[in-house]
């Protein structure tokens, strides 16, 4: 998929559009209409608790565990919303396909965005429901989005991968519908992680070695209890530790990156200076960034200085990939700056950038023709 061709602006309707139809026709016809966008996942999430919660007495020992579980349900419902959906969108667009050019990874990625808009609303529920249930609302949960992300990319790399083996083998999509009731018992939905952990740690750390089970335990961890156990907080190795905090940090550096060259690229467009100017920036950026010195050597001489540094976004990202690959002994911008707000600026940076950016380009890509 080249991630430029989205933008244009031809594209950019398509997608709109069949990300709009897509989501008027799963809902047409019905009584309740998008009311079933929130009700599935809800009704859902009604049937395990009286079941397991009340009759099984799972999750006695876990605070605010109908929020628990009700995020684990959210979760689970857009995973498989987005892959089974996504799997079988190239075969139930045939038709469009075979009539229209376009780029084809579009109707792949409408399908997921439908399941992004169902997402969005639920998580608007949760949070409602989090604080009437008494959950006390912290800076952490500014770090639901970027796992949501997580788990949005790969839901979206199995709908590519599978969708495009099902249009020439079409047990694809049955074989996925019973690969996904099987995984929803390997996954920590209805059953905390300390149950599996009491009779075997072994099988606990593959559970949390899947990337599903590793963004829910997270999301829950940041937004309800901080008592739920996470692959960083229970697997014994470095190496296992690092595997998801390093996708997470590597999304938000590409995210960075992303949001610079959208912003950068469409002013150079019309002034070609920028790529000069931008090579100097770079290569006084490279010291501003704790590449060749630790930040200890700066914090020692001055702490308000060492702060700044880790409030870029770059820094933040090379110092937490460091503590999480290589030594504890690293500072981090969430070990070293006290105030939760400071902790937050990073991630807000990167987000103002990629959204500014994005927007720009896209508004100015109609000039594009005319000024090369």
């Amino acid at each position: 998929m080249n991630i430029p061709n989205v933008l244009y602006r031809k594209n950019r309707i398509l997608l709109r559009e069949l990300t709009k139809t897509d989501f008027k026709l799963r809902y047409q016809g019905s009584v309740l209409g998008y009311l079933w966008a929130l009700l599935r996942p809800l009704l859902m999430f009604a049937i395990l608790y009286v079941v397991f919660a009340k009759l099984l007495r799972f999750g006695s020992d876990i605070p605010h565990y109908p929020v628990y579980l009700l995020t684990g349900t959210v979760l689970w419902s857009f995973f498989t919303e987005c892959t089974t959906q996504g799997i079988q969108a190239m075969v139930h667009r045939g038709d469009l396909i075979r009539k229209i050019a376009f780029p084809k990874y579009i109707v792949v990625v409408s399908t997921t965005f439908t399941a992004l808009i169902n997402l969005a609303i639920n998580l608007v529920v949760v949070i409602l429901f989090a604080l009437l249930n008494g959950v006390t609302p912290s800076w952490t949960w500014l770090l639901v989005p970027v796992l949501v992300l997580e788990l949005y990319c790969l839901a979206l790399g199995i709908c590519f991968l599978l969708g495009a083996i099902n249009v020439k083998f079409r047990d694809i999509a049955s074989i996925w519908d019973v690969l996904i009731q099987a995984l929803f018992y390997a996954v920590p939905i209805i059953y905390p992680v300390t149950m599996v952990a009491s009779s075997s740690a072994l099988a606990a750390k593959i559970i949390l070695l899947n990337p599903i089970a590793q963004v829910i335990q997270d999301v829950r961890y940041s937004l309800i209890t901080t008592e739920s156990i996470t692959g960083w907080s229970f697997l014994e190795s470095p190496v296992l530790m690092a595997i998801p905090i390093v996708i997470v940090m590597v999304l938000e550096l590409y995210c960075l990156a992303l949001g610079i060259c959208f912003l950068l690229g469409a002013i150079n467009v019309k002034f070609r200076d920028i790529a000069s100017i931008w090579d100097v920036l770079i290569q006084a950026l490279f010291y501003a960034v704790p590449i060749i010195y630790p930040v200890t050597m700066v914090a020692s001489s001055s702490a308000l200085a060492a702060k700044i540094i880790l409030l870029n976004p770059i820094a933040q990202v090379i110092q937490d990939v460091r503590y999480s690959l290589i030594t504890t002994e690293s500072i981090t911008g969430w070990s070293f700056l006290e105030s939760p707000v400071l902790m937050a600026i990073p991630i807000v940076i990167v987000m103002v950038i990629l959204i500014w950016g994005s927007v720009y380009f896209r508004k100015q890509s109609k000039f594009f023709a005319e000024e090369i």
